[in-house]
């Protein structure tokens, strides 16, 4: 025997009132109506539901049944709801990764193609976005996870930012051999993104440094070392291309800024007329993390997140 929705919300108005005026005013109808509902169910049920009171009503043996009923009925509904909803999600879900245009090639070559062998069912969407759209972005759910820099000056923060660790790196300073810093290397054959040189703050005075565009996080953390150190004559480039800045550097226009891993990763920016600096300074501390839309992650979450970090880590021991 089978029951509406509308059958079953009216009769269990009734029983958690146990007073048939008060369950009509909480359903919206009449007093009447209610009476004339009741009566029809217990005609088809073939038996009383409530016995009649002075002030109340009380649940018969029969309408304790149907009460048992209706919530097994709903529980068992509410189930196959949910498992229906999860198989749609499956066949229609969308994850959308937020990543600067640096980092975002490197989701798209080492970790998406291997996720899509996984999850072909699921469509991955690349948002790409200057770091402070992509802080709104999640803000605003309009993006699920996203690939965050952090300076070392802010690493406390991952745990209240909801954000996993993929991996830190000194951020090197990477000048052509013709450009006037390239006199300070010392051993020029040695130098290497493995054995970068030391660079005082100071010698960026009057410097050139090949950064991004405001908002985006380079730009952010080049601006903050100069009002940090009040850096005198310090100019800007803004490039947001991964190999132009590199191209501009190698031919002198000025400083660039960037984690090993990238060097290490890329054929495009693996050159022999660079040079490389250290700056002992927590703001150049390079730490890349995924940050989560939210604290419960689903499979495809956690999955796609080990994809990173085996991505992003695979060379980590040799920097």
């Amino acid at each position: 025997m089978l029951f509406d929705e509308r059958t079953m919300q009216y009769f269990q108005a009734i029983a958690n009132e146990r007073n048939i005026s008060r369950a009509a005013e909480k359903l919206y109808i009449s007093q009447p109506s209610l009476s004339r509902f009741l009566s029809r169910l217990e005609q088809r049920l073939g038996g009383e539901l409530f016995q009649r009171k002075t002030d109340r009503l009380a649940l018969t043996a029969l309408g304790e049944c149907f009460l048992a009923y209706i919530q097994e009925a709903q529980q068992l509904n509410s189930r196959y709801e949910q498992q229906f909803s999860a198989l749609l999600c499956q066949e229609e879900q969308t994850l959308r990764i937020g990543a600067g245009s640096i980092t975002s090639p490197f989701l798209t070559r080492g970790v998406f193609p291997k996720f899509q062998q996984e999850y072909p069912h699921i469509h991955l969407q690349l948002v790409e976005e200057i770091h402070i759209n992509l802080l709104q972005k999640l803000d605003h759910g309009q993006v699920d996870l996203a690939m965050m820099v952090y300076n070392g000056e802010e690493l406390s923060l991952l745990e209240r930012d909801n954000a996993e660790l993929i991996i830190s790196q000194p951020r090197l300073l990477i000048v052509g051999q013709q450009h006037p810093l390239a006199s300070l290397i010392q051993n020029p054959a040695d130098n290497s993104i493995f054995s970068p040189q030391p660079l005082q703050v100071e010698r960026l005075e009057n410097q050139t440094i090949i950064t991004g565009v405001p908002g985006q996080r380079i730009w952010e953390d080049t601006q903050s070392l100069q009002r940090k150190y009040a850096i005198k004559g310090i100019r800007f480039i803004s490039s947001q291309s991964l190999d132009t800045s590199i191209s501009m550097a190698a031919c002198g226009m000025g400083v660039f800024t960037l984690s090993p891993f990238y060097i290490i990763n890329s054929q495009a920016v693996q050159r022999d007329d660079l040079f490389y600096f250290i700056l002992d300074d927590p703001l150049f501390q390079w730490t890349l993390a995924v940050r989560c839309r939210s604290k419960s992650l689903s499979e495809p979450e956690r999955r796609i997140i080990a994809l990173i970090r085996e991505t992003f880590c695979m060379d980590e021991g040799t920097v």
